[in-house]
């Protein structure tokens, strides 16, 4: 075996380190797809929750407001603090429910909050008369989701009853769909039309209209009747469809590209393995490449003996079980790789690309983790 290390000059150096590029072209690229999808007149809330699904919170706001976001949507009082920092007054709202001792640190987030419940109402109803502050609200109804809302039987009398509470002002009704990125929409379509027959029959209890939304990028690519008053679009904005199934009715630009360098290359015999457990064995005489990221960072170890990353625009297979902080390649067939040459496990590479759809297909998993299991170790680095 042979091997070529890193000199001890440059095998400190940052630029060895995994990183993650955000080109925020494209996701303001994608917005303006959302919007082309959506219309003129129909409000878009962008979901910046999990940090902006990996890519950074506050970056992606301002990328988004920029471009005329008109809100966003997160799922915790910290990501709201966080996201009202840099929103320049457009308004959070806070999804999902909530224990009667997280009421406080919602008011105090600034943020109009979803309610699952009159129960959850009552609570947030109670800490805003405490704090003498007055709260937007929107009332979840659950349409088939199964996961939080009111029935949409009780939904009007949960309303009204929302509606009489101190230091709450009901806002809106909201719904979230099960499956509007599969191919048969029929679910979806009924549990639109569910929504749509609640939130009739609460306006005509109330006497007003609320704001109305359900669409999620499923929704607002595959059932333009549930573009509402808003939509809260989420993966579409940073690149990838939610699903394989889902209809491919925008043009999506792929908004981050994992990538880290090459620390070391050796060459090994046949027979002799790489990595933990001796899972891979060389065929052949192999030329193998160290990189600088591992499952630490964020990469699957699933991808382990499956996966594949770009160098110099090829596509080279991932050798051996996945690392925490490294992984290795078998360059073998790409010829003239060297140290520090950059290795992009997502992303764009020159005129190559490796979407994260075929990442996520490769473990039988989805685009949405793989943006979230970025670690924060690994360095955003914004360009425009």
């Amino acid at each position: 075996m042979t091997s070529k290390a890193a000199n001890a000059a440059g095998a400190g150096h940052p630029g060895h380190r995994a990183s993650a590029i955000v080109n925020l072209q494209a996701l303001r690229h994608n917005l303006r797809e959302v919007r082309g999808l959506v219309g003129p007149f129909c409000q878009i809330w962008p979901a910046v929750k999990a940090n902006a699904y990996g890519h950074g919170a506050c970056p992606v706001v301002r990328a988004l407001v920029g471009e005329g976001a008109d809100g966003f949507c997160v799922a915790t009082p910290e990501e709201a603090e966080e996201i009202a920092s840099c929103a320049q007054g457009r308004p959070v709202l806070l999804l999902g429910a909530f224990l009667e001792e997280d009421a406080e640190a919602a008011i105090a987030s600034g943020a109009q909050s979803a309610v699952a419940d009159v129960l959850q109402a009552k609570e947030l109803s109670r800490a805003a008369v405490r704090l003498h502050k007055t709260v937007c609200v929107h009332l979840k109804i659950d349409t088939g989701m199964g996961r939080i809302g009111v029935r949409p039987e009780s939904a009007a009398e949960a309303a009204l009853a929302i509606d009489r509470m101190s230091g709450l002002r009901l806002a809106g009704l909201m719904t979230h769909f099960a499956s509007a990125d599969m191919a048969d929409l029929s679910r979806a379509r009924e549990q639109l039309r569910i929504f749509t027959d609640s939130s009739e029959s609460i306006y005509r209890a109330l006497g007003r209209k609320l704001i109305l939304h359900c669409a999620n990028s499923g929704a607002v690519l595959s059932l333009p009747h549930s573009n509402l008053s808003c939509v809260r679009p989420g993966i579409m904005l940073y690149g990838s469809f939610p699903s394989p199934e889902c209809v491919r009715s925008a043009d999506l630009q792929p908004v981050m590209t994992l990538r880290s360098r090459v620390v070391f290359l050796k060459d090994v015999s046949q027979g002799e393995s790489v990595s933990y457990g001796h899972t891979w064995t060389a065929a052949r005489p192999s030329r193998i490449a160290t990189v600088s990221l591992g499952y630490g960072d964020g990469l699957p170890r699933r991808l382990s003996n499956r996966g594949v990353a770009l160098i110099r625009e090829q596509r080279a297979p991932i050798a051996g079980r996945v690392c925490m902080d490294q992984t290795m390649l078998d360059v073998t067939d790409i010829g003239g790789v060297e140290l520090g040459d950059e290795v992009v496990f997502w992303g764009v590479q020159g005129g190559s690309e490796l979407r994260l759809e075929e990442v996520a297909k490769q473990i039988e998993g989805s685009p949405y983790e793989l943006m979230c299991s970025v670690a924060s170790r690994v360095e955003r680095v914004y360009t425009q």
